[in-house]
C-alpha cells in the first residue's frame, strides 16, 4: 500500500459505503472528502491525526523560537528555517550545560 496514497470520493458514496471506506481507512488509505468535487474533509486514520497533530504542535514551538530570536518564520524559505531553528537549538543546548 501506497503510504501516500490518497483517494478522492464524493459525499454519497462516504456515507452509503462508510463501513467500506472505514476498512479502508483502517488500512492506512487517506480520503479527501468531495461535494460537488470540492474538498471538504479529509478522513485519516486515527494514529495519523494523532501524528500530524504532534507535527503541527512541534512546528508551533519551532516558528514561537524563531520569532523569540526577531525572525520572521513566514518570511523564511523551508531551508532557511530549519538552518536557523537548528542553530539557534543548538546553541540554547551548548548554553544549557
Amino acid at each position: 500500500m501506497d503510504l501516500y496514497e490518497v483517494k478522492s470520493i464524493g459525499i454519497q458514496r462516504a456515507r452509503s459505503g462508510f463501513s467500506d471506506v472505514l476498512k479502508e481507512v483502517e488500512a492506512g488509505v487517506r480520503f479527501l472528502i468531495l461535494r460537488f468535487d470540492q474538498p471538504v474533509a479529509a478522513l485519516i486514520r486515527h494514529e495519523d491525526y494523532v501524528h500530524y497533530t504532534q507535527l503541527a504542535h512541534r512546528d508551533a514551538l519551532a516558528r514561537a523560537l524563531l520569532q523569540g530570536k526577531g525572525y520572521d518564520p513566514e518570511s523564511l524559505s523551508e531551508e532557511a528555517f530549519l538552518k536557523l531553528l537548528a542553530t539557534h537549538v543548538k546553541e540554547d543546548s551548548d548554553a544549557s550545560r
